[in-house]
């Protein structure tokens, strides 16, 4: 289960080019860590092949693997339908202040997706995991309690958004042991 990618990280690089930055992300309403999340079409500022006998330059461009989680581009603007009551004047004002959501969505990123030319999302959020959700932490969790490590001192828990969610994960347990709202029915392959 990847890290959900953020603006201020790098990518891996590849052969001879090194790791890059990114440019300014799409994402600008919503923040992570106090950062912007990286999503499909966010570009990595172009890196340099500084070995060989061409050396050449090249940008790359974010695809993310997960579709589950999105990011809206741009500010909120088309508001959520209210509530019909019959009078045209109170329908206006709940229409006007109805909550708004972001007409355009892209699907954030991950560590380890896709930048292009063979280089991929190298560093991403310290505390917040992306798709793939809570398997891996209980297993993760079984070893160290297994191996003594752990055991009895704390459990082990990350938030996630988009996977099984589980212990740990934010939110209210549901009736299977996932929590509400991050899509524990839809999981993304990575």
């Amino acid at each position: 289960m990847p890290a959900l990618a953020l603006q201020t990280g790098v990518c891996s690089g590849h052969a001879c080019w090194p790791p890059a930055n990114f440019a300014p992300a799409q994402i600008t309403n919503v923040l992570v860590n106090k950062v912007q999340p990286l999503s499909t079409g966010d570009i990595r500022i172009v890196h340099c092949k500084p070995c060989g006998d061409n050396p050449m330059c090249h940008p790359g461009t974010v695809a993310a693997a997960c579709a589950t989680v999105m990011g809206g581009v741009g500010a909120p603007a088309v508001p959520l339908p209210a509530f019909k009551t019959g009078d045209p004047e109170t329908e206006a004002i709940l229409a006007a202040l109805a909550p708004k959501v972001c007409a355009v969505r892209k699907p954030i990123g991950g560590i380890a997706d896709s930048v292009g030319c063979g280089s991929v999302i190298a560093v991403g959020s310290p505390t917040v995991l992306l798709c793939n959700g809570g398997s891996a932490i209980a297993a993760l969790a079984a070893a160290a309690a297994a191996a003594g490590a752990l055991a009895g001192l704390f459990t082990l828990g990350f938030p996630t958004i988009g996977g099984a969610g589980g212990p740990g994960a934010q939110g209210k347990q549901g009736p299977n042991g996932s929590s509400p709202g991050d899509n524990s029915e839809t999981l993304c392959s990575n």
